[in-house]
């Protein structure tokens, strides 16, 4: 596609604001990363003709990642760049875009380039007050590329730098929304799924195995005699044996399986497209697990309790969330009974 060329600042102006309209047509593509981050790319590819262009947010190790591309880098291997742009410092145009007319010219661009040859254009996004850029955090990059050299010119850095406090804020708003879904669906003390994403999950593998015809299993685990652990040794070493406990089951269940901690003691297991049998299977392969974990913690002078577990499987053992469940908490309350556990 060829580049649509922004010859003044009132054409400059119209694409900003041709990109903001579509963005405020679609809340939807604000509040969720994973519908955020192509539109924005195919926006700049729409309105302002840059067919070759790559967004980079920060991962967890501090390196800039591509999470969406149009053009050339849409199949690109994951790759990771340093946040520094100090490679680049040759093309600043401003605080925040760097421009070079030859990436053959500079090495150190080279190696962020996908085509490596030809123009590259960078743009920073940043969030944070403008006024003090000391405070601002990077949320992210553009990398814009063209196969020939001189490609880009001064309205486009000026394009850049205009349109990128606006996708910033975009990109932060719905890094903040993902947080707070995030917070909303997990448990402070384990860091495992809490009670509310249970309930949503078991209710959609429910409905989806009505309609599939597929078995779906749902366990109940209750730690026995935690109350003892507290009274003798405080809460806080109650606090670390319920992380524990959360760490060894994460390691030990199936990545599709959904693992929460349902209140208390007490731990909650969807098991998705498993009959009775399988179930029954995981779960003492789950207090096998927990059996050796707890001699090896004893060393550490943490004592694991052990723990009692009831299951029950859709359809048979009933066709509602609330009819597979009771039977489930009574499997639970009969496996305790079997030990002489009364709480």
């Amino acid at each position: 596609m060829e580049e649509k060329r922004l010859s003044n600042h009132s054409q400059i102006e119209d694409r900003v604001l041709a990109i903001l309209r579509h963005l405020a047509l679609e809340p939807e593509a604000i509040l969720e990363t994973s519908a955020l981050y192509p539109r924005l790319v195919n926006l700049l590819r729409d309105e302002a003709g840059y067919g070759n262009c790559a967004l980079m947010v920060p991962d967890a190790t501090g390196h800039l990642v591509k999470v969406a591309a149009v053009g050339h880098r849409t199949n690109e291997r994951k790759r990771a760049y340093p946040l520094s742009c100090d490679c680049l410092a040759s093309g600043r145009t401003t605080d925040d875009t760097f421009l070079i007319s030859d990436v053959e010219a500079v090495p150190m661009a080279k190696r962020c380039s996908y085509l490596g040859k030809g123009s590259l254009l960078v743009a920073l996004l940043r969030s944070g007050p403008e006024a003090n850029p000391s405070q601002t955090t990077l949320v992210g990059a553009f990398l814009l590329e063209h196969e020939n050299t001189n490609a880009f010119a001064e309205s486009d850095c000026e394009f850049m730098h205009a349109i990128a406090p606006y996708c910033a804020a975009a990109l932060e708003i719905a890094r903040r929304c993902h947080q707070a879904q995030e917070m909303a669906h997990h448990d402070d003390l384990t860091g495992l799924h809490n009670r509310r994403f249970f309930q949503e999950s078991l209710q959609r593998e429910l409905k989806r195995a009505s309609r599939t015809g597929r078995p779906v299993s749902l366990a109940i685990i209750d730690l026995d005699k935690l109350k003892r652990v507290n009274d003798t040794y405080g809460h806080i070493m109650g606090d670390n044996v319920l992380r524990i406990v959360a760490q060894v089951l994460a390691k030990s269940v199936r990545s599709y399986d959904v693992l929460a901690r349902y209140g208390g003691d007490e731990f909650v297991l969807v098991m998705p497209e498993t009959k009775l049998t399988d179930a029954e299977r995981i779960l003492r392969r789950l207090a096998a697990t927990s059996d050796r974990a707890r001699l090896d913690h004893l060393s550490h002078n943490t004592l694991l309790p052990s723990y009692s577990y009831g299951f029950a499987t859709f359809p048979q053992d009933g066709k509602t969330f609330e009819e597979v469940f009771a039977v489930a908490d009574k499997r639970l309350y009969q496996a305790k009974a079997r030990k002489g556990i009364t709480s």
